[in-house]
């Protein structure tokens, strides 16, 4: 099965992307509401979090790709019975800037309210990074449920996230295995016959680097 250019795009875009570009605030009303969030403005939820949808992240496996340890992230979305479920890649380096930097930054003091347990990866990815993703981003998304974060920190989180409505590529519809990596089903990585041969598999067994 040949993927030709789209499958070039997608390990460029593994090689090179960086984080998303923050919303502007009079953006965040829009885009949260078009996901079914209750939101005043970028710093505050007009609905209590009970009533606001959920959200869930799952950091599965990880492997080589585009010449950099991809990380494999499994999201969902619950929105009044209705559940979005969808998958991508990030680089550590990007989940460090992208998710921990800002959300200590904005909890400060209560930082360890929900993270002391499950402390971020050590930088340069020793053994056990995969697994301490995981239980972060767990703790995470129970902190986000909690509406513990902004509004804008939550829609950032999305974007970088690939979650719905993220801009992934100016020509994505041409190219499907590119929105399935970015955004699309989750596994695509893994487990899509166009991708796994140029994928490098860290190791096997349960799960990778555990």
């Amino acid at each position: 099965l040949s993927a030709g250019p789209d499958l070039k795009v997608a390990e460029h875009m593994a090689a090179t992307r960086g984080l998303p570009t923050q919303l502007r605030y009079e953006d965040v009303y829009t885009y949260l509401g078009s996901l079914g969030f209750g939101v005043t403005d970028e710093t505050t939820w007009s609905r209590a979090a009970t009533d606001q949808p959920q959200i869930f992240v799952v950091v599965e496996d990880h492997s080589e790709f585009g010449k950099h340890t991809q990380y494999e992230l499994k999201c969902e979305l619950t929105t009044a019975g209705r559940v979005s479920k969808w998958g991508t890649i990030r680089r550590l380096i990007h989940l460090r800037q992208g998710a921990h930097d800002p959300v200590k930054k904005e909890l400060k003091h209560r930082y360890p309210d929900f993270f002391r347990k499950t402390p971020f990866a050590h930088h340069m990815a020793p053994e056990g990074t995969t697994g301490r993703l995981r239980r972060w981003f767990k703790s995470l998304s129970v902190c986000i449920n909690m509406g513990a974060l902004s509004p804008l920190l939550v829609a950032f989180m999305l974007a970088l996230l690939d979650g719905p409505g993220t801009p992934i590529h100016p020509e994505i519809e041409k190219l499907p295995l590119t929105r399935e990596v970015f955004g699309g089903n989750p596994g695509a990585l893994l487990k899509n016959p166009a991708i796994l041969p140029h994928v490098s598999v860290i190791c096997t067994g349960k799960k990778l680097e555990e």
